[in-house]
C-alpha cells in the first residue's frame, strides 16, 4: 500500500500517483487519510475515490478517519477539534452525528467503481484521557469520557441494502430463503406483499440481540427484491425477521436464519 494524506484532494493525489507511475512502481493498495477539518467535504473524497478507481485500478483503503461526538473538553490537553467551523455541516458534532458520518463514508466506499473499495479504518478509536495523561484526541474517540462504547459503533455493523420492486402482485405474505446461503458478503432476500403495508426488516445474531434494522418503509403489493450486503460482522448464525403491518390491521411476521462465512 502507498499512503498519502490527500482524502478530497483529488489534483494533488493524482498528481503524486502519476509520478508514482513515471517510475514504474509496483504497488497493490491506494491508502488515503480523510479527516474533513483537514481535507474537505464527503463529496470531494467521493469524487477522488471514485477518480483514483477509474485512473489506476488500484483497490483503495481510507487508512486514516475520525469524527467528533462532542466538542467538549474533559481534561486540560487542548483537543485538535473543538469548534464547530471544523465540522460538516450536515453532521453535527453529537454521538448520531459521528455514526451517520461513518455510515455515509462507508456507503461511499462501498459505491467506489469496479468494487475497488476495500474498507477504512478508524483512527484511535480508543484515545481517550487518563490519569497523568491527556489526550487531544479525547472527542474523537469511540468511547466516552469515561470509557463506556459509544452507540456510534453500530455504523461498523451496518449493512448496505436496496430493495427492488418487482413489479408482480401476490396473494399472500411470503418470505423466502436467502440466496445464496451461506454467502460471504452479498446475499439476496425476497418477500412479498399481497396489500399496503408497513415493512421493517432487522437482523439478529443468533443471541437474539439486535444487529442492525436494515430498512423500514411503506411498501405497496407486490413481490421485491432485497440485496443485503454486510460489511463488518464476523462469521456465523444470523436471523433476519420481516414484519409488516397491512392496511387491513393485520400484522404479519416471519423469520429465517442465514450464515455468513468469511
Amino acid at each position: 500500500m502507498i499512503h498519502i494524506d490527500k482524502g478530497g484532494d483529488n489534483p494533488g493525489s493524482r498528481w503524486f500517483f502519476d509520478k508514482l507511475a513515471g517510475y514504474d512502481l509496483d504497488f497493490d493498495v491506494i491508502g488515503l487519510s480523510y479527516y474533513p477539518w483537514w481535507h474537505g467535504s464527503l463529496s470531494l473524497l467521493e469524487n477522488n475515490l471514485n477518480d483514483l478507481a477509474v485512473r489506476y485500478g488500484k483497490e483503495i483503503v481510507v487508512v486514516e478517519t475520525a469524527y467528533p461526538w462532542t466538542l467538549d473538553w474533559n481534561d486540560n490537553t487542548h483537543n485538535i477539534v473543538g469548534e464547530a467551523g471544523q465540522l460538516l455541516a450536515e453532521y453535527p458534532a453529537t454521538i448520531e452525528g459521528q455514526k451517520n458520518f461513518l455510515s455515509d463514508l462507508i456507503n461511499i466506499i462501498s459505491d467506489i467503481p469496479a468494487d475497488k473499495g476495500a474498507g477504512l479504518f478508524y483512527w484511535a478509536p480508543e484515545w481517550i484521557s487518563a490519569p497523568a495523561s491527556g489526550s487531544p484526541w479525547e472527542n474523537l474517540a469511540l468511547f466516552d469520557f469515561s470509557g463506556e462504547v459509544l452507540s456510534s459503533i453500530r455504523a461498523f455493523d451496518s449493512t448496505l441494502s436496496e430493495v427492488i420492486p418487482l413489479n408482480t402482485k401476490l396473494s399472500s405474505f411470503v418470505i423466502s430463503q436467502n440466496y445464496p446461503n451461506p454467502f460471504n458478503n452479498d446475499t439476496k432476500i425476497f418477500f412479498e406483499l399481497p396489500l399496503d403495508s408497513k415493512v421493517t426488516i432487522r437482523v439478529f445474531n443468533a443471541l437474539g440481540e439486535l444487529i442492525s434494522k436494515v430498512k423500514e418503509g411503506e411498501f405497496s403489493p407486490g413481490r421485491y427484491e432485497l440485496n443485503y450486503r454486510v460489511l463488518n460482522l464476523a462469521s456465523g448464525v444470523y436471523f433476519y425477521s420481516i414484519q409488516a403491518e397491512g392496511i387491513d390491521g393485520m400484522l404479519y411476521y416471519d423469520v429465517k436464519k442465514m450464515i455468513l462465512l468469511r
